[in-house]
Order: structure tokens, then C-alpha cells, then sequence
């Protein structure tokens, strides 16, 4: 199908997606339509065309109005009893509780807990009449699946026995526990979609963690982020490096990126810091670049005010400065004042400035403000060291009380 005028494609939850499935969306039109791509945790691929600057940016950083944070815990297989004691206590309020699996049945290849065996023995643990199942997995009938899934949703039964197929797509507010079993086995994306499935009403919800204590190091990670974060850019940002960005220019959407010398994971802190350096020798040369001395302006522009205040506190005002020489009485002040009124004027205007920018390209907001700082900061030490030669010359570096705490800076 080819649409004549299509002006705007919407990819929700586009971690569930393969680059050429999105692709053939925004192929059904002559001209490319405007993509918009929506997901709770980005994969890969799209946090480093992100950083790339091959996405703008929007981000949502705020729960939605009356809703709280879900209390994230980590609890192994030897815990399960208590677990279900929890789960007994939350339905006695009424509550309802999901336990999802990662396999439908089990597996010779896989050691996981699987749906069928968790089922009996949720059954025989929450026994008839008082407690009620539904069970949802991918094998079984539309209808049979759309059956289990309503009686669930009118609270019929306290207890959603399921796999992934809730992960997106189900909003029950009632629901306030989430217990995922073998949860060393799923990805930081999905184990943040499946917690999204509680919390969505006004009481207290809880996510549940469950696994074995064989866990690998990256199992490791995963887990002890969950517990840690509920911001799913910072969950995407994990999962990057314990994935890898994948190929931009491609379809994998994982993966080591082919760079021939920097590691987006591993040089982070190295690309940060070339960015901030970057950024306050940009501004340094763009400050000074239309004056007709150049860099000179640094210098001669703290010689100018200090002349300015010469004149207007010595012979117009003829300010007492008690035997203390005047340059750099007059410098010890300057030098603070005009550093912290650059840094705190720059540095708030410098996010507004660079808006769009920021919308095109992610990395972390505080360089903006803090290279201004960095620039600030460079100007300041010529003002220390215009203080310290007009201490020599004009108190012939005996009186340190002329410059006063600014001689310590």
C-alpha cells in the first residue's frame, strides 16, 4: 500500500520493532514522512543514533499525575514462600498480583522456572474457592487468551499467571504486584516494560525480582539496576553498554559498534571530558573573536575596569583605603565579583541558548553550564595575575593585606 500524502508515522513501543519492519512504514509514501518513534526504554541502536545526533530528543521524565513509584526488590528462588506470604497480604486489600515465567513449558537447553510448573504450584498455594488464577501464554486460542485476560481485568481473579505476552498493551490499576520469575533471563527493557505494568493506580505497587543464585556478571548488572533506577533512559543507558549500540547504518540493533578506536561503553568518561574541553575553548575563542586585540581583550579588560574605578573612587570620590595601595585593594574585589557574575550569568543563559542543540544531540547537560565556568575560571587567573604583579609593584609584595583573601585564590 502506497499513500499519496502521508505527512506523519508514530512507532509506539518501538523496542518491539526490527529496523526493517519500522522501515517499511515510512517507505509507503514518495516522499519520507516525519518518524515519530515512542518507547519507555530505547534500545541500543537508537540511544547511539541519539548521541549521534541522527534523533532529536524528547524526554518525559515525570510519572503520570497520582501515580507512585514501584518499590523494585531482588529476592532469590530460596525466598519464594515469602514471597507468596506477600502476595496473600496485598490480595487481602484487594489487591491483584501478576507472576510472569519465561518459558511456557520446560526446557532441556534452558534451566528457567517455565509457566506450566509455576501454575501447579501457585494453584496448590492459593487454593480454591478463596483465590482465583487466570493463565496467559502465547500457544494459547485469541479468544481463550482474550477470556482469561477480561476476567483478570474485572477482578474475577486475584492472580495473572502469564509470559510476555502482558508486556505491553495491559493496564489494570488494581494491580500491585509484579513477581517475575527467572527474571536473569530478560532484558533490561523488557523487565522495565513488565514493571510498568503495575503502579498505575493511586496505591503502592511493588516489582518483584526472582532468580536463581547462579547469575552471571551482566545478570548482575541488570538486576541490581532495576532495583536502583526507575528512569528508563538510565536503564537504556546500561543496557547499552552491557549490549552495545549495534550498527547505526544497519539492522542489528545491538552489538559492538565497528569504531576503529573509541568504545562509546568504555570511553565515556574520556568523551566527556574532550566535550568540555571542547566546548570551553569554543566559547573562549567565540568571546574574544570580534574584539580588535583578540585574546589581548582578556587581559586589558580587568586593566580598564581597575583604571575606571581608579578614577571614579580615588578622584571623584576620594575614597580612604587606609595606607593600602589602590590597584590592588581595588583587584582583590574584582576578581571575585566579575567571576561570579560571569559564571552565574553564562552559565544559567547557556541551556537556553543551546535549545536546539540539545534537541538534536544528547549528552550531558551540566557541560554546558560547567564550560562556561571552565572559561570563567581561565579569565580569572589572569585577574589573580594581574593582582599578584600589582602587589609587587605597587605595596613591593610586603602588604598582603592589599589583596586580601583574593592573593590566596
Amino acid at each position: 500500500v502506497k499513500y499519496k500524502n502521508l505527512g506523519l508515522a508514530v512507532v509506539d513501543e518501538q523496542h518491539r520493532f526490527g529496523v526493517a519492519q519500522r522501515a517499511k512504514l515510512w517507505k509507503k509514501n514518495t516522499l519520507p514522512p516525519h518518524i515519530l518513534v515512542m518507547t519507555a526504554t530505547p534500545i541500543p541502536r537508537t540511544l547511539a543514533m541519539s548521541v549521534y545526533g541522527n534523533l532529536d530528543l524528547s524526554v518525559i521524565d515525570e510519572l503520570p499525575p497520582g501515580r507512585k513509584p514501584i518499590k523494585t526488590v531482588h529476592r532469590y528462588d530460596s525466598n519464594r514462600l515469602q514471597v507468596f506470604g506477600f502476595m496473600k497480604e496485598e490480595i487481602e486489600k484487594g489487591r491483584q498480583c501478576y507472576v510472569v515465567y519465561p518459558l511456557i513449558e520446560e526446557s532441556e537447553k534452558m534451566d528457567y522456572k517455565d509457566l506450566m510448573d509455576g501454575y501447579e504450584s501457585i494453584v496448590r498455594t492459593f487454593e480454591k474457592p478463596k483465590y482465583q488464577v487466570s493463565i496467559v501464554h502465547g500457544k494459547m486460542k485469541p479468544e481463550d487468551k482474550e477470556i482469561e485476560m477480561q476476567r483478570f481485568v474485572k477482578g474475577e481473579t486475584q492472580i495473572m499467571v502469564a509470559t510476555t505476552v502482558i508486556e505491553v498493551g495491559v493496564n489494570v490499576p488494581n494491580a500491585s504486584v509484579m513477581v517475575i520469575e527467572s527474571a536473569e533471563r530478560f532484558g533490561l527493557s523488557q523487565l522495565h516494560q513488565l514493571r510498568g505494568r503495575v503502579g498505575r493506580g493511586a496505591e503502592k505497587s511493588y516489582c518483584i525480582l526472582m532468580s536463581s543464585h547462579k547469575l552471571s556478571n551482566d545478570a548482575k548488572t541488570r538486576l541490581k539496576t532495576m532495583v536502583r533506577t526507575q528512569d528508563g533512559f538510565e536503564i537504556a543507558e546500561v543496557d547499552m553498554k552491557l549490549r552495545g549500540p549495534g550498527d547505526m547504518m544497519g539492522t542489528r540493533q545491538s552489538g559492538v559498534l565497528n569504531l576503529q578506536l573509541a568504545d562509546l561503553t568504555k570511553d565515556e568518561h574520556i568523551l566527556k571530558q574532550s566535550l568540555l574541553y571542547t566546548f570551553a575553548y569554543r566559547d573562549y575563542r567565540a568571546r574574544y573573536a570580534q574584539t580588535m586585540v583578540g585574546f589581548g581583550w582578556a587581559i586589558l579588560q580587568p586593566i580598564i575596569s581597575l583604571l575606571v574605578l581608579f578614577v571614579l573612587f580615588q578622584r571623584v570620590l576620594q575614597t580612604n583605603t587606609q595606607s593600602i595601595s589602590f590597584f590592588p585593594y581595588a583587584l582583590s574585589g574584582l576578581i571575585f565579583w566579575t567571576y561570579f557574575n560571569f559564571v552565574v550569568g553564562q552559565a544559567a543563559s547557556s541551556l537556553i541558548n543551546a535549545q536546539r542543540m540539545l534537541q538534536k544531540i544528547y549528552f550531558p547537560r551540566p557541560i554546558l553550564p560547567l564550560s562556561k565556568g571552565l572559561v570563567d575560571l581561565v579569565e580569572a587567573a589572569w585577574f589573580q595575575a594581574l593582582g599578584l604583579a600589582a602587589l609587587a609593584i605597587f605595596a613591593g609584595g610586603r602588604d598582603v593585606r592589599s589583596l586580601g583573601a583574593g592573593a590566596l585564590v
